[in-house]
């Protein structure tokens, strides 16, 4: 998402920002760095806009939804790398979700593979999983190039228990929960762009696109309940909404999950425009 100097700079800069001054530091550098952003270095913005056209080819307000993406995007930017100085009370309060879905799921023993997109702030959802559910939570997660992010995500997501795991890992990672016998959470960020073409392709604000398909093959081997979490901004609040896609130890055969995981993506998205990383390059590699 970054270059490595700048977020060098960043990490140095807020590692020095004592503990005591982590939350005043979420209001006081989130303007700065959408100032540099969107002012200065105008990071990626033909991107941002191109993708925004062409998602809301007749919407007059796609500058203002840029506008407030880059206004999101700052605080998706500062937030992680302050993780490390705000209390365990304070991030749960500032990520809520439907407790009550995963609750009953628990209590009937299912296993539950999370599906969703890079909307609201993924990382701390990542970093509070193990103490807002009864589950045992594990994160699925591409390495990353820039070496200060991986350092920082690593720590971050794992910092109140939530496992990580590569996805060449994950067979692994199944046949010991399957083997422990206690129900489980795998979680997915299951938009971005596939590096090959094995893969499903789904249609996606009007143009057919590639997406990942490998959570659904996972979950129907193991029996897993698919939910989307759908992403809600609210304030300083971000809120995750469980939709149960499919219990494949019901209905083992069903081959939609991904086109559902599709649609209620690009719905959340219409949603709330700004909250989607449209600063990725989701459409340089299309279906012939």
């Amino acid at each position: 998402m970054f270059s490595k100097w700048l977020t060098y700079a960043l990490v140095q800069i807020v590692t020095f920002i004592p503990n005591l001054f982590a939350r005043l530091s979420l209001k006081v550098l989130p303007p700065m760095v959408y100032f540099l952003l969107y002012r200065v270095l105008k990071y990626r913005k033909n991107v941002v806009t191109s993708n925004l056209k062409r998602c809301f080819k007749d919407d007059d307000k796609v500058e203002i939804y840029a506008k407030q993406y880059y206004k999101h995007l700052s605080r998706m930017i500062v937030e992680p790398l302050l993780t490390k100085g705000l209390s365990r009370k304070y991030l749960a309060s500032r990520v809520r979700g439907a407790d009550d879905v995963m609750n009953e799921l628990h209590r009937q023993g299912k296993n539950v593979f999370i599906v969703m997109g890079h909307m609201g702030n993924w990382e701390w959802l990542s970093t509070v999983a193990a103490i807002k559910s009864p589950y045992d939570s594990t994160c699925v997660y591409k390495k990353l190039s820039n070496p200060y992010m991986e350092k920082l995500i690593k720590r971050t997501r794992g910092r109140f228990g939530t496992g990580l795991v590569e996805m060449r890992g994950i067979p692994r990672l199944l046949a010991a929960k399957r083997a422990a016998k206690k129900p489980f959470i795998l979680s997915f960020i299951a938009d971005q762009i596939p590096s090959h073409d094995n893969c499903k392709v789904v249609p996606f604000f009007g143009e057919r696109m590639y997406f990942f398909d490998g959570y659904e093959k996972l979950a129907k081997r193991v029996g897993a309940v698919v939910v989307y979490f759908e992403s809600e901004i609210k304030g300083n609040e971000y809120i995750y909404h469980t939709r149960i896609i499919n219990d494949f130890s019901e209905k083992p055969n069903y081959d939609k999950t991904v086109e559902d995981f599709v649609k209620l993506l690009e719905q959340n998205i219409r949603k709330e425009p700004y909250n989607w990383l449209w600063s990725h390059k989701r459409w340089k590699r299309m279906p012939e």
